[in-house]
């Protein structure tokens, strides 16, 4: 798929513009950050049942990436951003479900430095290699 056919651009309203221009939380450092506790007892036992056939577990990572890219290919409205300077941002669905894991690396002159690895259509991927 080419990069222009990745995402559509959705019609907003003036309503919606007026919003976005409006709206601070739109600016990055406003961001909110949400922690959650949730019940891994399926994804344990999952984790077990390769173990018994002497398979390579898949990591909580993958699972995590796998549940997040499904959630977005069952609930597209998820998978939306709304991208652009003020004035001129547009709503835009997108047709993958890419997602960019950050990952930290411990180099000597670069310490804490995280690069970031985008998983192409993560919701088409196996579990494991």
């Amino acid at each position: 798929m080419r990069d222009d056919e990745a995402f559509e651009t959705l019609p907003a309203g003036r309503a919606e513009r007026n919003a976005w221009s409006l709206n601070k939380i739109l600016v990055p450092a406003n961001m909110v950050t949400m922690t959650s506790i949730v019940d891994a007892t399926r994804i344990i036992a999952l984790r077990a049942q390769y173990r018994e056939r002497n398979a390579e577990p898949p990591s909580f990572t993958a699972m995590v990436i796998k549940a997040a890219a499904l959630m977005m290919t069952r609930h597209p409205h998820a998978n939306r951003a709304i991208i652009g300077p003020p004035l001129f941002r547009r709503l835009i669905q997108f047709k993958n479900t890419d997602i960019s894991v950050a990952i930290e690396t411990n180099l000597p002159h670069l310490p804490g430095l995280a690069f970031t690895a985008p998983i192409r259509n993560a919701s088409t991927k196996a579990l494991t290699a």
